[in-house]
């Protein structure tokens, strides 16, 4: 195992365990995130910010991984995301989904570049049109 891959099972092991002081040590300062919908934060807090309002909308949360593979300083992983929207999601264009209570699984990839023991980028793909239109279609 490389010192990418064991940056990146590190990140995911404070994430799973809910410890941001630990999670936020791992990220750079100028880390960028890229996620669906044009998304882009930039810098520790902004990246910070995205994912703390994603687990606010889907406050239960399951990530079983299919694929972890690392390649120099990349890492890309693969993984069925099971979420249950309890909170209002907000799309990168300003849509505000109220709670449907829905329970939606959806595949997810990501690739993570890290250097000196930190991420400093972090790209999302998921398809939101689909989870939108599962939200939506759970409206009460």
């Amino acid at each position: 195992m490389g010192a990418a891959l064991d940056t990146v099972r590190r990140v995911l092991a404070a994430f799973d365990a809910g410890d941001e002081a630990a999670l936020r040590e791992l990220l750079d300062d100028d880390l960028v995130l890229e996620a669906p919908g044009g998304v882009v934060a930039r810098g520790r807090d902004a990246a910070a910010g995205y994912v703390a309002g994603f687990v606010a909308a889907f406050g239960e949360l399951a990530a079983e991984t299919h694929v972890l593979a690392e390649q120099d300083d990349m890492v890309v992983e693969e993984y069925t995301l099971t979420i249950t929207h309890t909170g209002p999601y907000v799309t990168a264009h300003g849509e505000r989904v109220e709670p449907t209570g829905a329970r939606v699984s959806l595949r997810v990839a990501e690739v993570y570049r890290v250097r000196a023991g930190r991420l400093v980028e972090n790209r999302v793909y998921f398809d939101e049109p689909v989870l939108l239109d599962r939200l939506r279609a759970s409206r009460p």
